[in-house]
């Protein structure tokens, strides 16, 4: 059995929602709040993991909300305090590659994400991580992505001393 202690909370202004474009093509929204000292850390940016969370928890713009660390880490905004004065708008488009969006379920999707450059280098990023290749970080993935070098995970095997030392800043090359 484990104990936790009760998540320090505090209240907060929801501003604004960003949304960014994962690996699958899942847009996520993320809360932009008034900093907030939560356990330790001032916290402005919160994960709101799916549209259905936007809709079943009533958030709006300007919203007051109470927000806390989840497990003493993860920025969560509990639940509605006071109404906000503007609703939030889904975007009919991929804020990253302006395809077209599709609500299935609680997901917004981006339909072109296959060449979406967000979904791409995440997904490259994902797979360098989960195949535990040191000295690649999204930085680099995304000039190798830009750089048309790599467009799926696959293609990383087939880069060359040659190609990297194409691009600038890339460090030393040598294999």
């Amino acid at each position: 059995m484990a104990y936790k202690f009760k998540a320090q909370e505090g209240i907060t202004l929801l501003k604004d929602v960003h949304f960014q474009v994962g690996r699958t093509g899942v847009i996520t929204p993320v809360g932009l709040i008034d900093p907030v000292r939560l356990s330790g850390a001032v916290v402005s940016r919160v994960s709101l993991h799916n549209v259905g969370l936007l809709k079943s928890k009533g958030f709006s713009l300007n919203c007051e909300v109470m927000a806390c660390r989840r497990g003493g880490v993860i920025p969560h905004l509990e639940r509605v305090i006071k109404d906000g004065d503007q609703a939030i708008e889904l975007p009919s488009q991929c804020p990253q590659c302006s395809a077209t969006t599709s609500l299935q379920g609680d997901f917004l999707y981006c339909s072109g994400k296959d060449t979406c450059f967000s979904a791409l280098t995440r997904k490259v990023a994902h797979f360098i991580d989960r195949m535990e290749i040191e000295g690649i970080g999204l930085s680099w993935v995304e000039k190798l992505v830009e750089a048309k070098l790599v467009a799926t995970p696959i293609d990383l095997f087939t880069l060359t001393a040659e190609n990297l030392a194409k691009l600038d800043n890339m460090g030393d090359t040598r294999i």
